[in-house]
């Protein structure tokens, strides 16, 4: 069954203890589904599911940036990871998928320090007339450490009204999608919400 059905059934199946209890706290709750994917309850009253899929990369000597060039500092004999696509899926407390925000990379690696190299970023609407807009949209890779680096996509989300050209927010978020990977090859996603 996928994901976005099993949240949607428990929603509707648990509307009233969703609503009560968990969100009521000052911290998120966080649970790891079946499919390794790890699903959050917020204080806000969102359901959050980051999920994180890898591809095979065949490649040893792979291109920095979209002229085909390899960065001049790139590490000797490097070890690449899988190319790796994390996904965060918000939805409402009733189970509806509001939008989802991808990042796509993957990192050389040589045990002494990491290169990220960055695919792509992108988000994704999914209800009819959403009113959430997105703006201060960035993407990349860079390195955060002498032994950790990251790709990620960022931006703020809003939703509001405009009234007489003046636009209120009435909810805005700033969201951050990354990968991480250290020196050593082992990668993580994560997100941030604020």
């Amino acid at each position: 069954m996928p994901v976005d059905e099993i949240v949607s059934n428990y929603c509707k199946a648990n509307k009233d203890i969703i609503s009560k209890n968990s969100f009521v706290s000052d911290n998120s709750s966080v649970y790891r589904l079946k499919d390794g994917s790890n699903i959050t309850f917020t204080n806000e009253g969102y359901i959050v599911i980051g999920s994180l899929k890898e591809e095979a990369n065949n490649k040893t000597m792979q291109p920095d940036n979209e002229k085909g060039e390899v960065n001049s500092m790139s590490l000797v004999d490097p070890v690449y990871t899988d190319t790796i696509t994390y996904s965060v899926s918000w939805y409402n407390y009733l189970g509806g998928k509001i939008f989802t925000v991808y990042t796509k990379g993957y990192f050389g690696y040589d045990f002494i320090s990491v290169e990220p190299h960055h695919v792509d970023s992108w988000y994704q609407k999914h209800i009819i007339f959403n009113p959430w807009q997105v703006s201060d949209w960035q993407e990349g890779g860079q390195t955060t450490s002498s032994t950790t680096a990251e790709v990620y996509g960022s931006g703020r989300f809003s939703w509001g009204y405009t009234i007489a050209n003046n636009y209120f927010a009435i909810q805005d978020k700033y969201i951050k999608v990354y990968i991480t990977c250290n020196k050593f090859g082992q990668t993580s996603g994560g997100w941030i919400d604020n």
